[in-house]
């Protein structure tokens, strides 16, 4: 399966990040329909920030992670509890086999390239660099568990998105 590529990503990023207040609401309720524990798990990414700007800006970094997978065009059933749970453990053994506590960054991005989706990953960095360089909102704040969400998200949905593609595609 082919990473999803930056144009995706790009175009993904300027169409979530320009939406309305209500809109990205809409998209937050279509998210909730169709991926409820997912939803969930979001949702409690975001509001633990517990501030308002950022709940926003997370908020639509979610919305632009998920949209970028619409690019597959593969209909995702519902994401159980046990299967986020299943990647979770993939997640934090492969984490622990590559582990760095010297350069945390770098292990994520390893993490990243084992999700089968290096530049969305590229994209997560980038995008709370620019933020935390640009922005007030993440002053301080240490955000490599946003970034490690996204990659959590990112491997979940590639896992299922390649059992659900015809061979061909893969």
């Amino acid at each position: 399966m082919k990473p999803i590529s930056k144009e995706t990503i790009e175009h993904a990023d300027d169409f979530i990040f320009h939406l309305s207040d209500s809109q990205v609401k809409e998209f937050l309720e279509d998210l909730k329909k169709k991926q409820p524990n997912i939803y969930y798990y979001c949702k409690l990414t975001a509001d633990n920030t517990k501030h308002k700007e950022r709940i926003d800006f997370i908020n639509r970094w979610i919305l632009v992670i998920f949209f970028c997978f619409n690019d597959y065009d593969v209909k995702l059933p519902a994401f159980s509890e046990k299967e986020i749970d299943v990647c979770n453990i993939w997640y934090v053994n492969k984490l622990n086999s590559i582990i760095d506590q010297s350069d945390k960054k770098e292990t994520l991005r390893k993490m990243g390239d084992f999700s089968g989706q290096s530049n969305l990953i590229g994209y997560f960095f980038d995008k709370f660099d620019n933020m935390q360089l640009t922005s007030q909102i993440f002053k301080g704040v240490e955000c490599g568990g946003f970034v490690a969400t996204g990659i959590l998200f990112s491997a979940l949905y590639t896992q299922k998105i390649e059992k659900l593609l015809p061979s061909s595609s893969n």
